[in-house]
């Protein structure tokens, strides 16, 4: 289990629970360990930016999606990928 840290612009890096930055005020990078039962707080205007590799499976891929508690609302989901991904789209 890895725990979420906050790394300042000055090179600090804080617990997220003793960080004076915001939750909502920092960039999140979510990669596939702390992908599930994470639960950041996140602006109500995030915009996230999901890669789609050609072997990613539906789960993984809505559980990514999924950390955006408002997708639908004001919140919003840009997917890329390279040809060999977008080129098996139907």
């Amino acid at each position: 289990h890895h725990d979420w840290v906050v790394l300042e612009r000055s090179g600090r890096c804080l617990p997220k629970d003793i960080s004076p930055v915001n939750e909502k005020d920092s960039f999140a990078i979510f990669d596939q360990p702390r992908c599930r039962g994470s639960d950041l707080k996140l602006c109500t205007e995030a915009v996230a930016l999901l890669t789609l590799a050609p072997n990613l499976c539906k789960d993984k891929l809505m559980q990514a999606a999924g950390r955006l508690r408002k997708l639908g609302q004001r919140q919003k989901l840009v997917l890329i990928g390279g040809n060999d991904v977008f080129s098996k789209l139907r």
